[in-house]
């Protein structure tokens, strides 16, 4: 699939390196972490530029940096980094958060598989031959 905007090589190249370079200046210093932590934002980044992300947050988490990432649907994160890249990115996520929107079958299946299931009870209410009122829980 083809970005929805064109991009050049130098722009996509300097953002890539970004927390790389902050990774190893955070792994020179003795503490191991920066000071203070860094949150990295990556919103739609299954659509920009050829990024390691798979790589990123484990060795971020390592670092004392946070990475909150965004992307449209699962099958775009899949797109961009196959089955096996995209399963380590959700792997490694702290929290997984969805939003109203999604409609791929697949991902509401796994959606509905981690929020497993739940049984309430249901309290109805009747009236008997006397008029007198029923509670019956179900």
């Amino acid at each position: 699939m083809p970005l929805p905007f064109r991009t050049t090589g130098r722009a996509v190249g300097a953002w890539s390196t970004m927390p790389q370079k902050r990774l190893h200046s955070a792994r020179a210093r003795r503490t191991g972490g920066l000071d203070p932590p860094p949150p990295f934002v990556l919103d739609e980044v299954a659509d920009t530029g050829p990024v390691p992300l798979p790589a990123w947050p484990a060795t971020a988490a390592g670092s004392g940096m946070s990475m909150i990432v965004a992307g449209q649907s699962w099958s775009r994160f899949r797109h961009r980094w196959r089955e096996r890249g995209a399963k380590t990115i959700w792997n490694s996520a702290k929290a997984e958060v969805s939003f109203g929107a999604v409609s791929d079958p697949d991902d509401l299946e796994v959606i509905s598989k981690l929020c497993g299931e739940v049984t309430l009870p249901v309290w109805e209410e009747s009236r008997d031959a006397r008029g007198e009122r029923l509670r019956t829980r179900r």
